[in-house]
């Protein structure tokens, strides 16, 4: 081959090279119309380049369409949610409240984030004391736990640290019907409503536990929520204590206004006045009670006193045998069956039935209340319309057996044959509101009464009239106090 041809053949690739380049953005038709070079020439130099940009290209193209797609950032308000002091522990009554309704909600609503902020306490007394100095010094949230057995939900109320809730309910047509009527009543101070209630239960002493093999081994028919009584629990309780065997047959106590009205409604009677100001324990119910717990505490020693409680506490002596029955709230379910395990089979029903023919339940709300000082309140209300709707209901109900404030979950297919539900069912459809202590000491008249007669259950003094109009002057002189 010739010089003068190997350069008109350079010059010619030179030529289909820069062709190529020049139609990479053509496409195959205009192509097809330049010189026609070799096969291996245009597979190399045309064909190629191509594929390589249009691919380029592309990638470009998504980019582009990648940035325009993406959203505004909203602004995100965070809400403080106050809570007592053991939202981590898995049986307590708000645990799914705080670690999976509150997750849900967050997920429905990106723009409002909720920090729950747990008050370490040794007594629900401690963790007032503790809120009301968040509140002096202005440094407390948005939303706070209440509770009204010892009336600290009306004593906040009065103070003007809780924000009514009545406008909110109206301008987004809430109805009050969605919860229990008596604890919407016991919600509310002076006719305005001042938090949503969470859960509305029947009482610290609601229900009886027992141990079923005890009564097989004694040859006793188990109780029953239809024909059993007051009677029959006394009758138990002696069948099943055994002082050489250091076993007892009822666990039971005065402590707290909850257990001290659950008693005298047993008999008949109250703890005090509709209106809060008279103390009743001097009444005729109260003597006959009275002398109920001396014979069993005393004449029997059917009750253990606290020195005979082990380190193990209530729950590891009754899954020990040690003691028969017991009398608790809802708290009782989870925590007794936990404990018992495979000991032995566990029964559990609705408190019997006292002299007046009725069960001793009253209605004790816990709430959820927007705090006044809250620089978010709209967000706080929908924080709380969600952990006291229906699905916070069914979680608490379902994960541990913590009875929500309102009826319809209840009513869910899901809890038809629960035999523990309908069992708590039955107790909270007949339990009448609680009686509010007027001047909201109902934890120091609680703390009164217990101190009183304790003196009777330890011993130290007779059931007589005597007795207990001491036991009703000590405690109506806390009802005497102010607010």
């Amino acid at each position: 081959m010739s010089v003068e041809k190997r350069i008109n053949r350079r010059q010619l690739l030179r030529k289909v090279a820069a062709l190529g380049a020049g139609l990479a953005f053509a496409g195959p038709v205009l192509a097809a119309c330049g010189p026609t070079p070799t096969p291996k020439i245009v597979e190399k130099v045309v064909e190629k380049p191509v594929e390589k940009v249009v691919k380029e290209t592309v990638v470009v193209e998504k980019k582009v369409e990648v940035v325009k797609e993406v959203p505004a950032v909203k602004k995100v308000t965070t809400v403080t949610l106050h809570c007592r002091g053991y939202e981590h522990v898995p049986t307590a009554p708000e645990f799914p409240i705080y670690h999976v309704r509150l997750n849900e909600f967050m997920l429905e609503n990106p723009d409002i984030k909720v920090e729950v902020q747990d008050i370490p306490t040794g007594t629900l007394a401690d963790y007032y004391v503790k809120l009301q100095t968040m509140l002096a010094a202005a440094t407390a949230g948005d939303i706070t736990w209440t509770h009204q057995s010892d009336m600290d939900h009306h004593r906040l109320a009065y103070q003007g640290a809780l924000h009514p809730l009545d406008d909110y309910m109206k301008a987004q047509a809430i109805s009050e019907k969605e919860w229990w009527p008596a604890a919407m009543e016991v919600a509310k101070f002076e006719g305005k409503l001042y938090g949503i209630p969470m859960c509305n239960h029947p009482g610290g002493g609601a229900f009886l536990f027992y141990n079923e093999d005890m009564f097989k081994q004694k040859g006793l028919k188990l109780p029953s929520e239809e024909t059993s009584t007051i009677d029959n629990v006394r009758e138990w309780a002696v069948a099943f204590t055994d002082k050489a065997k250091e076993q007892y047959g009822l666990h039971t106590s005065l402590s707290g206004t909850q257990r001290q009205e659950s008693w005298l409604r047993e008999f008949g009677g109250e703890v005090m006045s509709p209106d809060g100001k008279k103390c009743l324990w001097n009444s005729p119910q109260a003597l006959e009670l009275a002398k109920f717990l001396d014979s069993l505490f005393n004449v029997s020693k059917a009750v253990p006193l606290p020195e005979a409680i082990p380190a193990g506490g209530l729950y590891a002596m009754f899954a020990a045998g040690k003691v028969g029955m017991f009398q608790s709230g809802t708290w009782g379910i989870v925590t007794s069956l936990a404990a018992v395990g495979s000991n032995f089979k566990e029964g559990m029903m609705v408190f019997p039935k006292g002299k007046a023919g009725v069960t001793g339940l009253g209605a004790y709300v816990d709430t959820y209340a927007i705090l006044s000082g809250s620089k978010v309140k709209d967000a706080a209300f929908k924080v709380v319309r969600a952990i006291t709707d229906q699905r916070a209901g069914y979680l608490c109900l379902s994960m541990v057996r913590s009875l929500p404030g309102r009826e319809d979950v209840f009513l869910m297919k899901d809890f038809e044959k629960d035999s523990i539900v309908q069992m708590e069912y039955r107790a909270i459809k007949a339990s009448p509101k609680q009686i509010a202590c007027w001047n909201f000491r109902g934890a120091e008249f609680g703390r009164e009464v217990q101190s009183a007669m304790d003196e009777l259950l330890l011993g130290k003094a007779k059931p007589t009239q005597e007795f207990m109009d001491t036991v009703t002057k000590r405690a109506q002189a806390i009802l005497d106090k102010p607010r």
